[in-house]
């Protein structure tokens, strides 16, 4: 079950963020001055080959590979995300909606929302032949 780490560092000239975590997944959402949700990112596959799907207003929607720094030969860096135009596994939706049971429903309904957007957008690419 996410859960809500209260300690959360916030950064200057950055929107208000919180943060869900459990074992499989991490849930930042950021607000605006009003508490409105002006983003997201959901981390998942945290044990294993971990990617983010993000959404922000101003950006819309994207998801990437983490690339966790540790394959560098000299020493380890820190992770970078890096665009991945692969698929969402669609069980990630129903692992996040089992997670999510918790939190506020407007974040719940926002995050269910757009990955459902970004799943059915890329399977109409998909069938139509062009790609993500």
């Amino acid at each position: 079950m996410l859960k809500e780490h209260r300690s959360v560092r916030q950064h200057a000239g950055e929107s208000f963020r919180r943060l869900f975590w459990d074992e499989f997944l991490q849930l930042y959402v950021w607000f605006d001055e009003s508490k409105q949700i002006v983003g997201f990112e959901l981390v998942y596959d945290l044990a294993d080959d971990y990617r983010a799907f993000r959404w922000r207003t101003d950006q819309g929607i994207e998801h990437y590979r983490v690339d966790d720094g540790e394959s560098r030969a000299m020493k380890k860096a820190a992770p970078v995300l890096r665009m991945d135009r692969s698929a969402i596994e669609p069980g990630i939706l129903a692992e996040y909606m089992a997670r999510s049971e918790y939190l506020e429903p407007e974040i719940t309904r926002l995050v269910t929302e757009k990955l459902q957007d970004f799943l059915t957008s890329f399977a109409s690419e998909r069938s139509d032949g062009t790609d993500a």
